[in-house]
């Protein structure tokens, strides 16, 4: 699988999406989004901000006056993985773009790169749900 810095990577418009980068870092290559919302965190002292691109939503966390992405989920089939996968994709798919190392975790299929995940949700054998989360904890 793709990896820098041995984390999972999603790649927008020639952009890398990395858990734990700095927004302010990316928000150029990224472009305009379709919408923006902010909320107060419920974890870290600030505001989660929700943007959303055409065919992923994108969430990031507060730290020390920094916005940081904690996930990526994506919402529609116009985009996917370095490795292929998109909304559609079948399990066996996935597997032999990530390999049979996950673990299951309420219904997800999950893969684990130092601070960072790799979800996939299935309806049937078909991915309903490709999410990036940063490990924050």
């Amino acid at each position: 699988p793709t990896v820098q810095n041995n984390t999972f990577v999603f790649v927008y418009r020639g952009t890398s999406v990395v858990p734990h980068a700095k927004m302010s870092e990316l928000a150029a290559g990224l472009g305009e989004t379709l919408s923006y919302e902010e909320s107060p965190s419920c974890l870290y002292q600030g505001l989660d901000k929700d943007y959303t691109y055409a065919g992923f939503k994108l969430r990031t966390y507060p730290e020390n006056g920094v916005d940081y992405v904690l996930n990526i989920c994506f919402t529609d089939d116009s985009v996917a993985t370095p490795e292929g996968i998109m909304l559609g994709s079948t399990r066996s798919e996935v597997e032999a773009a990530y390999g049979t190392s996950f673990t299951e975790q309420n219904g997800n299929m999950v893969y684990t790169k130092d601070k960072t995940e790799l979800r996939f949700r299935f309806d049937g054998d078909s991915v309903s749900a490709i999410e990036y989360w940063a490990i924050t904890e």
